[in-house]
């Protein structure tokens, strides 16, 4: 009896701490179909055979940029064309610091 409540609260614990982990998004404050998605799969049950139509589909009830959970990532769609060309062309959009070396005129290997 004394093994199996451990098992059962050690399960309950390492549920409760998936749980946690995938509740914690980094893309706060942009719209989505579910605020996480469910626990491991995110967003993964809304998608079909052609993800670009219920992506459209979304869009429509969402507004140009919307946030999903795809599997365990956090993904932003942006479904118009001038806010993508906006994203695109501005460097605080790219999520990765630049280049020095290009920068600074240098060659690399």
């Amino acid at each position: 009896m004394e093994g199996t409540t451990l098992v059962i609260v050690a399960l309950l614990i390492v549920l409760v701490s998936i749980w946690l982990s995938f509740s914690k998004s980094s893309l706060k404050g942009l719209p989505g179909p579910w605020t996480n998605g469910l626990p491991i799969i995110g967003s993964l049950p809304l998608m079909s055979s052609k993800p670009f139509i219920k992506l459209t589909e979304l869009s429509k009830k969402l507004g140009p940029v919307y946030s999903l959970r795809l599997g365990s990532i956090d993904v932003v769609i942006i479904t118009d064309f001038e806010t993508m060309k906006e994203a695109f062309a501005k460097d605080a959009f790219m999520g990765r610091p630049p280049d020095l070396p290009f920068e600074l005129g240098q060659e690399t290997i």
